[in-house]
């Protein structure tokens, strides 16, 4: 990343996206297809809390090499800590996928943040042929698929080139733990 960028507060400003239809999800064409995430680097505006994507449905019989996150779906930080906001946990962000709106959870759309603004040509990292993430790849209000993707889950993070573990943003609490890794990174 080129520059800090800098957390996600709970009253931050976001985007009119009042012009945007809602997004509808298309059937998956078979048993083995998963949809994948492109980021759209040009469209977005992390700094400005647009984050825009794209679908692309592959099946994972002759899927191309792609990223997979994992991620805690409310806050990440426990009720005790003095971090926790139940309100900023349970607000949902809008995003742009295939020019229509969806929803995301905060610690979804912080992680989405910091993914699009990588634009220093280390987008492989984070998936230059799709990124999978469960809350936005499966149709959640399709029992039928979310099951059927949910019991494949993992030959999907299995087949994952890279598996990326978003703990959420960074804090206090995280700070030295983050440092830590960062010296064992480089030994």
């Amino acid at each position: 990343m080129k520059e800090k960028l800098p957390a996600v507060a709970a009253d931050s400003r976001l985007p009119d996206l009042a012009k945007y239809e809602n997004f509808k999800y298309e059937s998956l064409p078979s048993a083995t297809s998963i949809r994948l995430l492109l980021i759209d680097y040009e469209g977005s505006q992390p700094d400005a809390n647009l984050i825009k994507l794209a679908f692309r449905i592959v099946d994972l019989d002759n899927a191309p090499a792609f990223a997979a996150l994992s991620y805690v779906w409310g806050d990440h930080r426990p009720a005790l800590n003095q971090g926790f906001n139940k309100k900023r946990s349970q607000r949902y962000f809008d995003i742009i996928c295939d020019g229509r709106k969806i929803s995301v959870t905060y610690n979804l759309f912080c992680a989405l943040r910091r993914l699009a603004a990588i634009q220093d040509g280390s987008s492989a990292q984070v998936g230059d042929s799709g990124i999978w993430i469960d809350q936005l790849c499966i149709n959640q209000k399709n029992l039928a698929e979310r099951s059927q993707q949910v019991a494949m889950m993992d030959r999907i993070y299995g087949q994952a080139r890279t598996v990326t573990a978003w703990l959420g943003e960074a804090d206090s609490h995280t700070n030295p733990a983050l440092q830590l890794l960062e010296i064992f990174s480089e030994t």
